[in-house]
């Protein structure tokens, strides 16, 4: 886990922990591993290694830092008021190299008790359950496209989380360029899709989080004197929607606002005035980058060239530089 520090408002970014080859043996990876502790005293994950260690960035000089465990610990460490944690619950592609890794997927929560869900690809919804948040407050997801690497874990969000939930789970996300390539007509196809499973349990549980409310964002009116607009604004929490340039329309990029903490995610994308516009300035700007094609095309086993075609709509680690 990252933290930054602004000013006496931090900003907590925790990530997976990537093995280099020839850093740990295959014993850092036995299951099951012997018991054991971190420094903190608390055990060990079953993958070998403790979540990332805490370093701490100031800006101001002068600020009394929190104290933060060496390691993270779910449920351990609560909040300050002007605190903002990030999560990553997958950063892969539609194929990942590591099961662990997931696809694509952010929890944003903040010291006020507000939770942002920011994509949910598969794989995601694990990650997310084992945070410790409890269900009923994490119902605000936001889409960047309606790629299924982006989607895919909405089912597991929608189901697992509407029982304890038990309100409507809240999704905003873009337009189309036609009705039914947009976000609300997604997300009444998942509902429709879901309708044995939620009938199945009728007068078995509480059914408030059995139902999705799509917020859909127009992308039509993006253009340069309108590069964003304010899709959520509650408690202080502003999030603006801006476009990003990847495949077709409907694909955007987000950017939350509270306390003087800020956070931007653009998702996939080629690089582009706009995203860089909006993201100008964010403590934290999560911004994708996409393998070459030689290599991409090794794990997922396509043709080099529809490895090469896929990277064109993506960004390069040299450009993201």
């Amino acid at each position: 886990m990252k933290s930054f520090i602004f000013g006496g408002i931090a900003v907590l970014l925790m990530m997976p922990v990537f093995a280099i080859a020839g850093q740990y043996d295959h014993e850092d990876f036995r299951f099951p591993r012997e018991q054991s502790v971190t420094k903190d005293g608390y055990p060990t994950p079953l993958s070998g290694q403790p979540i990332t260690k805490t370093p701490v960035i100031v800006k101001k000089t002068g600020v009394t830092l929190k104290k933060y465990p060496e390691h993270y610990i779910p449920g351990k460490e609560p909040l300050a008021d002007k605190e903002m944690r990030v999560t990553i619950l997958g950063s892969g592609s539609p194929t990942p190299v590591r099961r662990a890794q997931a696809t694509s997927g952010y929890l944003v929560e903040l010291g006020n008790g507000d939770n942002f869900i920011f994509d949910m690809g598969p794989g995601t919804p694990a990650n997310l359950y084992s945070m410790g948040v409890h269900p009923a407050l994490l119902d605000k997801l936001f889409i960047a496209h309606l790629h299924l690497d982006h989607t895919g874990g909405i089912f597991s969000l929608f189901d697992a989380m509407g029982w304890a939930r038990n309100t409507p789970l809240q999704v905003w996300g873009p337009s189309g360029s036609t009705p039914e390539l947009g976000t609300a007509e997604f997300t009444k196809n998942v509902r429709k899709a879901a309708e044995w499973h939620v009938q199945s349990k009728r007068n078995l549980l509480p059914t408030g989080g059995t139902e999705i409310v799509a917020h859909e964002i127009d992308v039509s009116k993006f253009s340069p004197e309108n590069p964003r607009q304010l899709a959520y604004d509650k408690n202080g929490v502003k999030i603006y929607a801006f476009p990003v340039v990847h495949t077709i329309d409907g694909s955007m990029g987000y950017r939350l606002e509270w306390k003087g903490l800020s956070f931007a995610y653009t998702a996939d994308s080629e690089i582009s005035t706009f995203e860089a516009e909006q993201s100008k300035g964010a403590d934290v700007w999560i911004h994708e980058v996409f393998p070459i094609p030689e290599e991409y095309a090794l794990v997922t086993k396509m043709p080099l060239e529809h490895a090469t075609n896929a990277l064109a709509q993506h960004t390069t680690p040299k450009a993201c530089a």
